[in-house]
């Protein structure tokens, strides 16, 4: 499967799509929820979102230069899955550590070098970089979308309501119908 890794693994106009909205009344909001509650999914589901991206020999990343003179930095993809970065030099005999040797932005998908780092940038400019990236697809979009108008629609306040012969109450628990669009991308966990 080729995914590009320039563009955020779903949009607004995807959400909007999904929900049938039009207009620009859920754009902001969705704009900057929509990494949250996809992270949300992909936790609910135990990583079973994510895309695992495996470098090969000519896989290499180039690091760019970044706002600080002795730093450098990379554009993986948007939406990294926390803790999943591996980062070794091009010749993979150093593997750099995470706030010691580089920072990563899990929603922007960036990594920066840092000034402080015990190996610096000896990378020649070049990384082999490991990561997994949250990755909606099929039914688990439309939880995602979902779940993201239902956020915006919700009143905290609101435990439970009754409309003519309707009654309902509010749980913290994943809706049945979204457990059923789930089902086939969530992972066991073993204990």
């Amino acid at each position: 499967m080729l995914i590009a890794t320039t563009t955020t693994p779903m949009t607004v106009s995807e959400c909007k799509d999904i929900l049938n909205l039009s207009g620009t009344t859920y754009d902001n909001f969705f704009s900057a929820n929509l990494y949250s509650v996809a992270k949300y999914v992909n936790d609910w589901s135990n990583n079973g979102l994510a895309y695992k991206w495996d470098p090969t020999l000519s896989g290499y990343t180039q690091l760019q230069s970044s706002g600080s003179a002795t730093s450098s930095s990379a554009i993986l993809m948007p939406w990294l899955v926390e803790g999943s970065v591996v980062v070794f030099s091009s010749a993979q005999a150093k593997r750099y550590t995470e706030d010691h040797d580089y920072e990563v932005n899990y929603e922007l998908g960036t990594l920066c070098y840092l000034t402080g780092s015990t190996y610096g940038t000896s990378t020649g400019g070049y990384a082999l970089i490991h990561y997994e990236f949250i990755y909606p697809r099929g039914g688990a979009k439309t939880v995602v979308a979902k779940l993201l108008k239902q956020s915006y629609d919700y009143d905290p306040r609101i435990t439970s309501e009754s409309v003519g012969g309707l009654s309902r109450s509010y749980s913290g628990d994943m809706p049945a119908e979204y457990v059923r669009l789930l089902k086939p991308y969530r992972k066991a966990r073993f204990r």
